[in-house]
């Protein structure tokens, strides 16, 4: 029986018997029993972590000298005053996301120098495709040391709470 309309996979026979649906033909396959799924090698190589107190991370945002006033970029700052939520809200999860990006590929770079300068968040900019899902995107030096790698962003609020987890993948 062949494994047509599995996305990715070309069409393939089935040993284990059963429909081509079925769980015992399905599992063999992702096993890699009947057909091997080759793909690029691809690996970790860093993974961060960052969580934010949105009230006190709303207290500090906008005030002129911090940190943040230089932070985030015209269309971070456009996306978070569309926001039903509020924009601290928002922009804590951008924050959180950018830290996270930053931690995991400092892990990448275990006991080597930091290259990277201390004020690189605005060069890190998260982006929403048209159904809120977030990217990364990166420009300057830090564009520079991680083009070879693709980024996974997931980004949550929980109450006072903004998270995010980055992942970098080497390519």
């Amino acid at each position: 029986m062949t494994l047509a309309g599995l996305p990715g996979l070309p069409p393939r026979r089935c040993a284990a018997g059963g429909t081509p649906t079925s769980v015992r033909c399905a599992d063999r396959i992702v096993a890699g029993l009947d057909h091997p799924l080759t793909w690029p090698p691809m690996g970790i190589v860093g993974v961060g972590i960052d969580v934010v107190s949105i009230p006190d991370f709303a207290e500090q945002v906008d005030q002129p000298g911090t940190v943040f006033s230089a932070t985030f970029t015209p269309g971070e700052r456009r996306d978070a005053s569309d926001k039903s939520s509020s924009a601290a809200r928002h922009l804590a999860a951008r924050w959180a996301a950018k830290e996270a990006v930053i931690k995991a590929w400092s892990g990448s770079r275990f006991a080597q120098r930091p290259v990277l300068p201390e004020d690189i968040h605005r060069d890190i900019e998260v982006v929403t495709d048209m159904w809120g899902r977030p990217r990364v995107r990166l420009t300057g030096e830090i564009a520079k040391h991680l083009a070879d790698v693709t980024i996974h962003v997931s980004l949550t609020h929980e109450g006072d709470t903004a998270a995010a987890v980055a992942i970098l993948e080497s390519t």
